[in-house]
């Protein structure tokens, strides 16, 4: 069980005042009526001394000097003259009335008393106890005897036992009081002290535990300048290079793990990219050795002409298909240059839809074309000449239903935006960001139809992405649209030419 450190300052001080009373009231007991007792006995032989000078040469006691003394009121003095057995001075006939510690049969009448104890009185003061058994008590008693001018004088002193007691109990009881008062007052002032005292060792306590869960968010604020203080400032120094230092790991840790994913990425591209392209060249090169082992082996039945033509057609796909790797690579790797120039967008596409002209009336598809008056704009010509060309063939080859193509071009802030719409069924949704993707075939029967390999959409995106603009497909009501965005030209923008 752990035990706050407030309850032990406290059980701290509570321990040393009760342990400070208790060794009073316990040297009380055992040391202060032997130590008490010793003090008066010496008190009482000193005082015996002192009246010897206090008689002057006539007999007279100073009495005034010597109720001065601060023992009197302890003790009982009787001084007599043996001259005419006179008593010079008795202090005892005032508590005539009140002899609860003495004999009456002996202090009544006090001249009597030292004539019985005559031979009792010595030449030394010496200090003796002697015992009362009809009043159960106890006394110190001196009894002196002196040779002054000529005459005789005896002392006895006596000093009561029951007395020395009351006085030992009044002060026991002053001690418990004083030790009480101690132990609330100073118990209510030390709690005070404790509280603003632990006070910041309970804060740097809940920061520290914060910071052992790496939880930086709290800081020690001790305004003390002494080694709290120092301690809460070491602590801050350490949690802001902790924090610092783990920050700084974690965004290792992260640039990491991002390299680790796009090496994982760049890795499973590659292989993707050597399956498809070997399965895609796979089935051309087939093929080319079927027919041309055909024509080796040829008979009088064998159409040689039209196996050339298959061998010439498969060939051609090859090569286009190498052609627009070699040219994705090479836009990848930065180094084929982009020559940008101005030119009109609308020329090309009509340029494109000539030379398509046969194949979109083979395929009855209509046309519908909305172009910009302001359609200036500011690319290479020579590669979004490709972007066109791979968009208006992937509209021409999926158009369907009603076979319309429309073809729009419009001004989107200082960009020119070029759409491109075919009737047809749509593409999957799921799908929508996979036909940028090398060789991504949603339909593969019909691309393979039309003698696609599922590489010039990816062309497209490397194309627009080296061009920094947007480019994109959503499916609209009754088909697809594609669309891209190049930068509209203006006067002095040709200095922005961007080289790989």
């Amino acid at each position: 069980m752990k035990i706050s450190i407030k309850k032990k300052l406290f059980f701290i001080f509570i321990s040393i005042t009760l342990g400070y009373v208790s060794s009073i009231f316990l040297l009380n007991f055992t040391i202060l009526g032997d130590y008490y007792t010793s003090k008066i006995s010496k008190r009482m032989e000193s005082a015996a001394n002192e009246i010897k000078v206090l008689i002057d040469e006539d007999g007279n006691f100073d009495v005034k000097e010597f109720i001065g003394n601060e023992y009197t009121a302890v003790v009982k003095t009787i001084i007599m003259k043996q001259r005419d057995n006179t008593i010079v001075y008795n202090s005892i006939v005032p508590y005539i009335g009140n002899l609860d510690a003495y004999d009456h049969e002996y202090f009544l009448n006090a001249q009597e008393f030292m004539l019985n104890n005559i031979n009792s009185f010595c030449e030394i003061p010496q200090v003796k106890i002697k015992a009362f058994i009809q009043v159960n008590n106890k006394v110190l008693q001196l009894m002196y005897r002196f040779d002054k001018d000529g005459d005789t004088y005896y002392v006895c002193m006596m000093a009561s036992y029951e007395q020395i007691t009351q006085n030992i109990l009044i002060f026991n009881k002053f001690c418990l009081m004083f030790g009480l008062i101690i132990l609330v007052v100073f118990g209510g002032i030390f709690i005070i002290i404790i509280e603003k005292f632990t006070a910041p060792i309970l804060h740097i306590n809940k920061v520290s535990k914060k910071l052992a869960t790496l939880d930086f968010s709290d800081r020690l604020y001790v305004s003390s300048n002494d080694e709290m203080g120092l301690l809460a400032e070491n602590i801050n120094i350490m949690a802001d290079k902790l924090e610092d230092t783990i920050n700084k790991l974690i965004k290792i840790n992260e640039k990491q793990a991002e390299d680790i994913s796009i090496k994982e990425k760049i890795d499973e591209s590659r292989r993707y990219f050597l399956s498809s392209v070997s399965h895609e060249l796979k089935t051309p090169i087939s093929l080319i050795v079927g027919y041309a082992e055909a024509i080796k082996f040829k008979d009088k039945k064998t159409p040689v002409d039209y196996y050339c033509d298959i061998i010439i057609d498969e060939g051609d796909k090859m090569n286009k298909l190498v052609s627009n790797i070699l040219k994705v690579s090479q836009m990848d790797s930065e180094i084929m240059p982009i020559n940008k120039i101005n030119f009109s967008i609308t020329e090309l596409i009509n340029k494109y839809l000539q030379n398509y002209e046969i194949k979109i009336t083979e395929n009855d598809i209509k046309v519908e074309k909305s172009f910009n008056s302001d359609d200036e704009v500011y690319a290479d010509y020579e590669l979004i000449s490709q972007v066109l060309n791979n968009y208006l063939t992937n509209a021409i080859n999926h158009a369907s239903g009603e076979k319309i193509i429309q073809i729009f071009t419009f001004n989107n802030k200082d960009k020119v935006r070029i759409s491109i719409f075919n009737t047809g069924n749509h593409i999957a949704e799921k799908n929508l960001s996979k036909v940028w993707d090398s060789f991504f075939k949603e339909d593969k029967a019909r691309t393979r139809q039309y003698g696609g390999h599922g590489f010039g959409l990816t062309v497209v995106k490397t194309v627009m992405m080296r061009h920094n603009t947007d480019y994109g497909v959503n499916n609209v009501e009754n088909g697809v649209t594609f669309y891209f965005e190049l930068e509209k030209y203006e006067s002095g923008n040709e200095n922005t030419d961007k080289k790989a």
